[in-house]
């Protein structure tokens, strides 16, 4: 009697997931949720809603590790291989001092290869009940811009502006408000147990935290 119930109960999760399966919001329904509270998006443009995505922008800050010159490495001898020495090394157990990158005098960042440039989104936003997912837009990525490392997937219940990883193949041009990535929704299923990491409310751009405990 008690295998029947179980098998009964096991065929009874099967047709709930398979009438609510898992899969990305569209753009009505991020809109509809948008509306009930489930995501924020500020400030929000409806005009920014794709088919399944929202566009969002970069912030007004870009900073790099350490305190090492911010000069192109083929000024220094063209051609050449930029390697760090082994005691400039990132320290993972060891928090790292960030600075910011200068504008340009027409008001744009030049980003250079071999380079990790720590951004921020210009929007905040939170997900309850969602799994967030930020990329670059693919315009970006067909001028070599990463808009990450590996650090693309949130967490249902973060709340801040996301930090972005930005590495570039060729040396680019980037500006303070560009509309240069999207985000996503994932349904999820199973019990929420919202974010509440080291993470959580950050407003700006935010290196490793990795040695805090």
């Amino acid at each position: 009697m008690l295998r029947k119930i179980l098998l009964e109960a096991r065929d009874l999760v099967v047709r709930i997931l398979d009438q609510n399966p898992g899969g990305v919001l569209t753009g009505p329904e991020i809109s509809r949720q948008q509306a009930l509270g489930n995501i924020v998006i500020e400030p929000f443009d409806r005009s920014r809603i794709g088919p399944n995505s929202v566009d969002l922008h970069l912030g007004h800050e870009l900073l790099v590790y350490g305190a090492r010159d911010h000069t192109p490495i083929d000024a220094v001898e063209p051609g050449a291989r930029w390697t760090r020495p082994l005691d400039d090394a990132l320290d993972p157990e060891a928090l790292q001092p960030l600075l910011p990158v200068p504008l340009r005098s027409d008001g744009r960042w030049l980003l250079h290869p071999g380079r990790l440039y720590i951004g921020s989104t210009l929007e905040y936003t939170e997900t309850h009940g969602f799994l967030p997912v930020i990329d670059g837009r693919s315009s970006l990525g067909r001028l070599g811009v990463f808009a990450h490392v590996t650090a693309g997937r949130g967490d249902d219940g973060y709340c801040g502006r996301w930090t972005v990883e930005i590495c570039v193949v060729e040396p680019v041009l980037l500006r303070p408000g560009g509309r240069y990535f999207q985000t996503t929704f994932h349904t999820l299923r199973g019990r929420r147990r919202p974010y509440a990491g080291r993470y959580q409310g950050d407003l700006g751009p935010v290196g490793s935290r990795l040695a805090r405990p």
